[in-house]
């Protein structure tokens, strides 16, 4: 596949529809998650996950039932599954308050009424999810957005192997649009003044993020209109903003965070490695300079990759040229 092929083109102007209802209707599987998951740090078990195929849930508890949701943006269809063989799922596209309508529905039928807040998070003016009429959708639009988070999870993933302490999976943040990998200090951060639920037990720990974001408009801050890469470390440590980023990389003072803007790397030479490069160095200023505590920032065997591990000694497996799963323990002198 041709490199600009691998990484498309992904104008905010040619698909902010097709992105407003995706976005809303993300925010209706995430909200289920949230409300039926059980509670974990930072609120990991709200976030959405890439999939092959889209967006999904991990497993759910409801009622006698384990289920997922997830939004195929290849079939084009959002699907409620069950680990007995139960399924049903509806086409995307059409209002969001018929999607909001079937969810509510089907869940209540599978196991029971499950409450939910029906406005918006995290845009800077609140949708009623139960109410909107927005309902346009694009396939073609859809899927290529896919395309766009399978590189950047695959991307993500390699710089997550990196890391030796406490680290996300590359997470959708549902609320913001964006996938994002958290790499944690193991230090408690200072109370931030003022902060809600939300960002208390969500930024309650020091950390450094490396993420995608389509862009658009925030709650927290002014329009990027292109979609960006983004990183930042929170408690931001003094003189982080003068740390040397990359090229094309810069500093975003309304923000307080470094973007590399997606078209400068799909058109570079090598667009992982710069993704990489630039994350690798907000990571290493981060560290430095908040002073994190030594042993976390490099995983020796990260470089490896892939590996298919050998026996130390011979068996009658690798004699016949069959390969060993793992290699057994082999006992210690002394």
């Amino acid at each position: 596949m041709a490199k600009l092929d691998r990484w498309p083109a992904l104008p905010l102007r040619d698909w902010d529809k097709t992105y407003t209802w995706l976005h809303l209707a993300s925010q209706i599987v995430g909200k289920v998650a949230l409300a039926l998951a059980p509670m974990t740090n930072q609120w990991w078990q709200a976030a959405l996950h890439p999939t092959v195929r889209g967006l999904g849930t991990d497993p759910l508890p409801h009622g006698d039932r384990i289920l997922a949701l997830e939004i195929d943006w290849l079939d084009h269809v959002l699907r409620i599954a069950a680990a007995d063989g139960l399924l049903r799922q509806r086409p995307l596209g059409g209002p969001i308050r018929e999607v909001w309508a079937w969810v509510m529905r089907e869940l209540e039928e599978i196991g029971g009424p499950v409450p939910l807040w029906h406005c918006s998070v995290e845009m800077p003016i609140p949708v009623a999810l139960d109410r909107t009429e927005l309902h346009d959708y694009v396939p073609s639009q859809a899927a290529r957005c896919h395309q766009v988070l399978m590189q950047v999870d695959r991307v993500l993933r390699r710089f997550r192997a990196e890391f030796r302490g406490k680290a996300t999976e590359p997470f959708f943040w549902w609320g913001g649009f964006d996938l994002t990998v958290d790499l944690f200090s193991g230090r408690m951060a200072p109370p931030r003044p003022g902060a809600d639920r939300i960002m208390r037990f969500g930024m309650d720990e020091e950390y450094v993020a490396l993420g995608f974001w389509p862009g658009g408009a925030s709650a927290f801050g002014p329009v990027v209109d292109e979609p960006v890469f983004f990183a930042y470390a929170a408690p931001k440590p003094d003189g982080f903003e003068q740390a040397p980023v990359p090229s094309p990389a810069f500093w975003h003072p309304e923000l307080g965070e470094f973007l590399l803007r997606y078209e400068d790397v799909r058109r570079s030479a090598e667009p992982d490695e710069l993704i990489l490069e630039f994350g690798r160095q907000v990571r290493q200023d981060a560290i430095r300079l908040g002073h994190w505590p030594p042993g976390t920032e490099y995983h020796p065997e990260a470089a490896l990759g892939p590996v298919i591990f050998a026996p130390e000694q011979p068996t009658e497996a690798s004699r016949l040229g069959l390969r060993e799963p793992f290699a057994p323990e082999q006992p210690r002198e002394g």
